[in-house]
């Protein structure tokens, strides 16, 4: 075989196939390409690669017909032809071997398991070039190859054969030749049987002369005394003598232990979640429909269950991903334990063993219960769910405790089919959530009508969001001080035709929820711009107007730039609008957030770090971030006069943000006292019901009419000094 064996890789599908040929070359092979079936038939007579990768959907033709057209080229009759398909179904791997391919493999696998299986073939393909150049060097080309012939004498029952063979049937080489009973006493006892079936079923074919099944073809696990087995492909055809009586059997017996290996290693990439090892929903879908058809049988019920863990994004956001991952290798060990623990989730199928338990993505998992007589017998696996979890999973920084929510749904009761009572868990789990979490919820018709309901709102959000009819709110911000007016935060607020005023609590989750945050926060965006033309236009002095940026932008640059472009569209001055960003949104991936932040103010944009202080690891990135202002979160100063913990909290946040060369604002502050305490520790602006709830833009530019008319101003002052000091008797 060449140093450098040449391959030709047909893939319509560029990137996928500039990806594998990349890697076929960095394995040390030539690579030739083809993107359809023409251009391979025309290029492979000129290069007579010794491989070929063929993809079965071609644009011009399919790949069974590509490779049944290749074998008839001269000299293409033994070319190892790999058929690459993202389909994994039985028609298109007979169809596959029926046209003469070698091996077939999914494209679903990482394109290193391809290489390998590029490696093993053209393995196999130098050892069958070896064999035809010299018979003299057979024995050691069987060796390298794990490849031997063998001849059985159908009179005698004696089988001879290569030193190879014996070699793989762990039979002793020097004898040259072995009873039958001995050759199949090599094979584990499970498949002796399938042994003798199939020998049998060769050898009466050949008395009546059906020729496709006088082929002894079969795969054996060879019994090892130690070390581990090997499985041993063996490949025969019957010859007969010219009375038509069967004397002999040639063969081959090959090693795929690798092979099988292989094949192994990509189902479980197929069907296997990599991180906790359970099943993953596309096998849990094949069997969990398989449950239902035997519950349909028996007529009893089987339930289908939907588990998320609860507050899980808190996890990674203050311990990191990788304790995230450790917590969910934790969680599926545990689940797959309370699983065991019931008969019928546990139990070997008609079908194989069930996979009862699966992790469908992210932090959510599936359980199948079948074998159930009512519903109190799936509450307690339910719960039973659930004390599992209960013990604190042991991280290298300490104990954590975790909890998790179930939906449940019952076949037949609440579906007919695995979508339905998918759907309909999903729902029940939305609701053991709003009930609070670290509790199970069944599905129930009533379910249906909130569910329907959710919709409808998402639908009516859609619809306000894209044609803008939101309005805002703005509440203002002080010198914490003077009580002059320094500038407003700006809110949306949605009216809705049926449901009236909707929280903005309610509808920006819901907006995150499916995918409209970054849209919402473009359209506040132009609103408060749309204000602040016409309260300049008017001559009002405009006041810096802050707006929440929405967490989904972060994964988005562009978007971001989008966002800093629809000022100046108005003609707004960047320094009159200040972007304020959770703590959390940062957190997620820090060194993205600091670009972002970076971008912003390079922009000429402020920047205000929200909700301070409620986050988890935000505190050591603080210095990376490019922020202007730090927002002491309104949960910390409604205890600051109780809660003696929170006030020195709140009092080192603002030393750490004087610190850094950053000014502080202050949220829902409400009371005189609370505004006394802020101003001791050096806060230096404030915004709460104290000087202004947040009030429609009219209000709020009455408020700001009067930074503009200092005669407005002075008369109240001057009415307020001529008051009576003391009440009239």
């Amino acid at each position: 075989m060449p140093d450098r064996p040449l391959i030709l890789l047909v893939d319509d599908e560029p990137i996928f196939r500039r990806t594998l040929a990349e890697l076929l070359r960095a394995s040390g092979w030539n690579v030739e390409e083809a993107n359809d079936g023409a251009a391979a038939l025309a290029l492979a007579p000129r290069i007579a690669p010794l491989l070929v990768l063929l993809d079965i959907g071609l644009p011009d033709r399919d790949g069974f017909e590509v490779c049944s057209q290749l074998r008839a080229l001269p000299g293409f009759e033994e070319t190892p032809v790999l058929m690459l398909t993202g389909r994994d179904d039985a028609e298109s791997i007979r169809r596959a071997f029926e046209v003469g391919a070698t091996d077939f493999v999914t494209k679903l696998v990482a394109p290193a398991l391809i290489v390998n299986r590029v490696r093993f073939m053209l393995r196999a393909a130098g050892t069958v070039m070896a064999l035809k150049r010299s018979e003299t060097r057979l024995a050691e080309a069987q060796r390298i190859a794990r490849m031997g012939n063998w001849e059985l004498d159908v009179v005698t029952g004696m089988v001879a054969a290569s030193a190879e063979t014996f070699r793989l049937l762990r039979l002793p080489e020097s004898a040259g030749e072995h009873p039958l009973a001995l050759v199949r006493a090599s094979i584990v006892a499970e498949q002796r049987e399938s042994f003798d079936r199939t020998l049998a079923a060769t050898l009466a074919c050949a008395v009546t002369d059906s020729l496709p099944a006088r082929r002894f073809d079969g795969e054996f696990h060879i019994v090892a005394p130690a070390g581990r087995s090997r499985v041993v492909r063996l490949i025969g055809e019957v010859e007969c003598n010219p009375s038509g009586s069967c004397v002999r059997v040639l063969g081959t017996a090959q090693d795929l232990t690798e092979l099988v290996e292989t094949r192994e290693q990509i189902r479980t990439l197929a069907y296997y979640d990599a991180l906790t090892g359970l099943p993953n929903r596309l096998l849990f879908v094949d069997q969990a429909r398989s449950a239902l058809d035997r519950t349909r049988r028996r007529g009893d019920k089987t339930a289908l269950m939907v588990l998320d863990l609860d507050n899980f994004k808190r996890i990674n956001d203050s311990h990191g991903h990788d304790a995230g991952d450790e917590v969910l290798r934790a969680v599926g060990a545990r689940l797959r334990e309370a699983v065991r623990q019931h008969d019928g989730m546990a139990r070997d199928t008609e079908a194989g063993q069930v996979a009862s338990v699966a992790r469908m993505g992210g932090d959510e998992f599936l359980l199948s219960v079948s074998d159930l007589t009512d519903v109190e017998q799936a509450a307690t696996v339910a719960s039973r769910l659930l004390d599992a979890l209960r013990e604190p999973v042991a991280l290298s920084s300490g104990p954590l405790h975790v909890s998790g929510s179930i939906g449940v749904s019952l076949f037949p009761d609440d579906g007919d089919s695995f979508e339905a009572l998918l759907k309909h868990a999903d729902i029940a789990l939305y609701q053991a959530k709003e009930a609070g979490r670290n509790a199970f919820a069944f599905f129930d018709r009533t379910m249906n009508a909130v569910a329907t309901q959710r919709m409808m709102l998402e639908s009516s959000l859609r619809d306000a969001v894209e044609r803008g009819t939101m309005t805002i709110a703005v509440q203002p911000k002080v010198d914490g001080r003077t009580r002059a007016l320094i500038g407003g935060e700006a809110l949306l607020r949605w009216d809705h035709a049926v449901h009236g005023a909707v929280p903005p609590k309610v509808f920006v989750a819901l907006a995150e929820r499916i995918g409209l945050a970054s849209l919402l926060t473009t359209m506040l965006v132009d609103k408060v711009c749309q204000h602040m033309v016409a309260w300049r236009d008017s001559g009002l002095l405009l006041v810096p107007i802050a707006i929440n940026i929405a967490a989904q932008l972060f994964r988005d640059p562009e978007a971001v730039r989008a966002i800093c472009r629809i000022p100046l569209t108005h003609g707004i001055e960047p320094r009159l609008i200040e972007f304020e960003i959770t703590e959390t949104a940062l957190i997620d991936d820090p060194k993205r957030a600091a670009l972002v932040l970076a971008e912003l103010r390079r922009n000429g944009y402020r920047v205000t770090l929200d909700d301070f202080g409620t986050g988890y690891s935000s505190l050591s990135h603080l210095r990376e971030f490019s922020v202007d202002v730090l927002k002491v979160d309104g949960s910390f100063v409604q205890e600051l006069q109780r809660n003696r913990k929170d006030a020195a909290l709140v009092k080192g946040i603002i030393a750490l943000a004087h610190s850094l060369g950053m000014e502080t604002v202050a949220e829902g502050v409400e009371s005189e006292a609370q505004r006394g305490i802020l101003l001791s520790f050096g806060c230096d602006r404030m915004q709460g019901y104290l000087f202004g709830k947040p009030t429609p833009a009219a209000d709020f530019t009455q408020r700001m009419q009067l930074r503009r008319n200092p005669a407005i101003t002075a008369g109240r002052v001057v009415r307020t000094l001529m008051a009576p000091t003391t009440q009239p008797r």
